[in-house]
Parts: structure tokens; sequence; C-alpha cells
């Protein structure tokens, strides 16, 4: 499903005294199946523009394009519910979405909400708890006798169920220790694969969008700043330094052999745990010479 931002512009309480502008005349594209990240400090935008994704805001001015769905100010009587089943949107602590009274009607809620037959959403609840990971003798329990990941994974399956197209995700390892972050992101990863996904990764870490992502855009106060792959974005650091954003890990660690060793290290997808084994290889090597 393409997405298309043409033109749009954001202005939160227009014509009053608090009226704030917190998109600038945003044009950019996602190519269907893309993996996108949205990088950008507090204030940048991220937020308001991830809300005209679903069409929980409407362009002040402009207009955005969503497949078939198009949102402007002038276009405001179309089922945007139909659009919402084809946006799936994780938002941050997803599991203080949870309300339900065991998982299978948590899970079910979304599908159920949106007029899916109750045949198909039992086939679709038993897909999304397998695709995250889940025993399906979880169903029958209360999602707050979980544990905090599996609450995640459960609030997760409830909007794989709707089987979006284009699948949102607002900082969603908020919370987690560094193997739970790893493990969601390889999750999401795996998903936008397998279901041929176009997914869109709004984060602060620049490590999740240098290892996941197929483009990166950066905002900064409203307006587009940088678009690229990854690895062009992060090619100019003086660029990066401008909006107060740094280089990821691996690539620091990089730069930090490269400037205290004799030699470098190719980077083929290493995580640092891997890079330093790498050098303690190399260590030997050039020990044994």
């Amino acid at each position: 499903m393409d997405i298309q931002f043409e033109r749009v512009s954001y202005i939160y309480q227009p014509n009053t005294p608090f009226s704030h502008q917190a998109l600038h005349e945003i044009d950019l594209t996602i190519d269907s199946g893309e993996f996108i990240a949205i990088v950008g400090h507090t204030g940048s935008g991220k937020s308001t523009l991830l809300q005209h994704l679903n069409g929980l805001l409407i362009p002040t001015m402009g207009t955005v394009k969503i497949g078939e769905y198009v949102l402007n100010k002038d276009n405001k009587k179309q089922d945007l519910k139909a659009l919402r089943r084809n946006v799936g949107i994780v938002f941050q602590y997803p599991e203080h979405q949870l309300f339900e009274e065991t998982v299978e009607k948590d899970i079910a809620f979304g599908p159920k909400n949106f007029g899916i037959p109750e045949e198909e959403i039992s086939q679709r609840i038993t897909g999304a708890i397998q695709e995250v990971g889940l025993q399906e003798a979880i169903l029958a329990k209360s999602p707050f006798e979980l544990s905090g990941g599996q609450m995640r994974r459960v609030a997760i399956a409830g909007v794989l169920a709707t089987m979006p197209q284009v699948l949102v995700l607002d900082e969603p390892t908020a919370g987690l220790d560094p193997y739970g972050q790893k493990e969601m992101m390889e999750l999401f990863f795996r998903l936008h694969k397998e279901r041929n996904l176009t997914t869109i990764l709004v984060t602060h870490k620049m490590e999740d969008a240098f290892t996941y992502a197929d483009r990166m855009i950066v905002l900064e106060k409203g307006k587009k700043y940088l678009v690229g792959p990854p690895a062009e974005v992060f090619r100019d650091r003086s660029l990066l330094n401008n909006v107060q954003l740094e280089l990821p890990e691996v690539l620091l660690f990089l730069e930090k052999i490269k400037s205290s060793f004799p030699f470098s290290i190719d980077y083929n997808g290493q995580s640092v745990e891997e890079l330093a084994i790498e050098l303690g290889q190399r260590l030997k090597e050039l020990k044994r010479e």
C-alpha cells in the first residue's frame, strides 16, 4: 500500500492564541513493502505525522494518500474505518490498551469491530498468536495474569488479527531491556518480510533505524530534514549533530576501531558483540605476526 504526503501541513488549535504548526509542507513517498524509520527529537513532528497515517488527524493543508484513500480538508466523507483496518498502529506500551476478560477476547476485539465474520476471527486469532510466539493455551487466560512481555505480544497480536497492509510502530520497544528490545524488533522485521507489509517505525533509537530500515526520514521542527538509506543518512555526521542525533553504537564502535588500531573492520550487519569478537580475533592474529 503506497503512501504519499503532498505539501502536508498541520496546525493545532488554528486561529487561537494557542495555535501551533506541527508540520510544514511535508512531501514524501513511502512505497508498498518498504521499511521506513522516522526519527527526530521531541517536537520534531513524528507523532503528528504518524496520526495522519490512519486519519486520526486530517491535514490542515495538503493531501495524504494511503492506497485508494485520500485525506484532506475537502474530502472528509469517506470510510475511515476501512482505512484503519488496513493501517495497524502499535503504540508505545501497547499492553496498556488490553482490557478484556481473556486474551482471546482482546485479540478478537479489533476484527469484530471491523465486521469480520466469527469463523474467520477464530482463524485469525490462532494465526496471530502463533506469529508473536505465544502458545494457544494462553488464549483462555486473563491478559492481566501475564508477564509484561507476554502482554505486549498479545497487544501486537490484536493489531495483526485485523490483517493490516501497513504496520506503524510508535517506539515499540519502550520499557524493554536490551534483550527484549532486540527480540521485539526481530519479531517486527520477520513479520514485515513474511506478510510483505509496509512498515513505518517511529523511533529515537538510531541502532534500530540503521539495522532494519530501507530508508530513514529525519524530521526537525516539523520539516523534512534528511531522507535516504541509513548508510547515506549516517554518512554526514555534521548534519546529524545539527539536530542532536548520534551515530548508531555499531558505527561509533567501527570508528573507534579504525582510529585505535592499524586496521579497520568492514561492516556486514554485525552486532557490537560480534564486532568485539572479530576485533579480538584480529588482535590475536596481529600478535602472532
